[in-house]
């Protein structure tokens, strides 16, 4: 009889144990998912998730004619549509200054810099209820020179993305989960060194300096 309840008890507390160990690995495999969903990739991705799951439009989205910010707003609805539409209808061309063009005179030049293209992005992605703003940053280009430049940041989904020009058109990456991943994606991309970055709301159209609340951030 005390044989038997010596097996008994050492029955249970062998399941207690090996529940116990099961829990502990669910809990060590829950941890290392999470701390690698949150590494900053080596190199930016292209394209991962969107919230726009209907592709079957963006074929046609290229050969709209927009003429008012609010017919871009209505048509170009998401990245991707946004995207395809500048990809056929808008040509980089560097001007000088910070001042992008507002939203109808940039469709209406069909041309401006890497700052007229960020803000015009920024504004219709907030105006379809994301959360969108610019990023503009300086840096050192190989030869060493001064030079600046801005992007289109956004939240698709829970991934923080961003728009930029790329030499095979207008692209969206994800890049991390900091304004500094950012920055290290877009150094890796370039091979250029980014010694500061400020962040514009959406709906600002003059990235000359600042605005209150706001202050570039310094980089080693």
């Amino acid at each position: 009889m005390e044989k038997t309840k010596n097996d008994k008890e050492l029955f249970f507390a062998t399941g207690y144990l090996l529940i116990l160990i099961l829990l502990m690995l669910s809990l060590i495999g829950y941890f290392l998912f999470f701390s690698n969903s949150r590494k900053t990739p080596d190199v930016a991705i292209n394209n991962i998730g969107t919230k726009d799951q209907d592709s079957g439009d963006i074929q046609n989205i290229e050969n709209l004619v927009l003429k008012t910010s609010q017919e871009a707003i209505e048509k170009l609805n998401t990245p991707q549509k946004l995207i395809s539409f500048l990809n056929k209808n808008f040509t980089i061309q560097e001007r000088d200054g910070y001042k992008a063009y507002d939203p109808d005179e940039f469709l209406l030049q069909k041309k401006g810099s890497s700052h007229d293209l960020a803000v015009f992005c920024a504004y219709i992605l907030s105006k379809n209820e994301y959360e969108a703003g610019v990023i503009r940053f300086n840096y050192l280009s190989e030869d060493g020179e001064k030079e600046s430049r801005s992007v289109t940041v956004f939240r698709d989904v829970d991934l923080p993305k961003y728009i930029t020009v790329t030499n095979e058109g207008i692209k969206m990456f994800h890049y991390g989960w900091s304004f500094e991943d950012l920055c290290l994606a877009e150094e890796k991309r370039l091979n250029i060194q980014i010694f500061e970055y400020v962040f514009f709301p959406a709906g600002i159209f003059d990235l000359t300096d600042p605005l209150k609340g706001y202050q570039w951030r310094k980089r080693p």
